[in-house]
């Protein structure tokens, strides 16, 4: 696992970076990022502080047993965002057995009520 660390806290930095120190990589080549505050980026986030997902103050074994575990759940969750490019082709495949799926509860409906009368 490689985390980047982002805060405004320098206590709160070298501190994460002491306890991480074979983790730390650079944004770019991270996995997770370790932050104080909330931000808007591409990567997942752990956020440490009164409110956050890791507890101010932490331990060395807690915050590794959190980031472990905040890891493995994003391992679990599958990634179903679809990439710009397949978007299209997907449609295009989805959109003749929504039709047909469509037109044959249409008629399994109609059957139905016939039936009744």
């Amino acid at each position: 696992m490689k985390v980047a660390i982002i805060c405004d806290s320098l206590l709160l930095k070298r501190s994460l970076e002491k306890f991480l120190k074979d983790m730390v990589v650079p944004y770019k080549n991270c996995d997770i990022v370790i932050t104080d505050r909330k931000i808007k980026i591409d990567k997942p986030i752990i956020l440490v502080g009164h409110d956050g997902d890791i507890k101010v103050p932490f331990s060395k074994s807690n915050l590794l047993m959190e980031l472990e575990k905040f890891y493995f759940e994003k391992q679990k969750e599958p990634d179903i965002t679809p990439k710009p490019h397949e978007g299209g082709d997907l449609h295009k495949k989805l959109e003749p057995i929504i039709q047909n799926f469509t037109k044959e509860l249409i008629t399994a409906i109609k059957n139905h009520y016939e039936t009744l009368k």
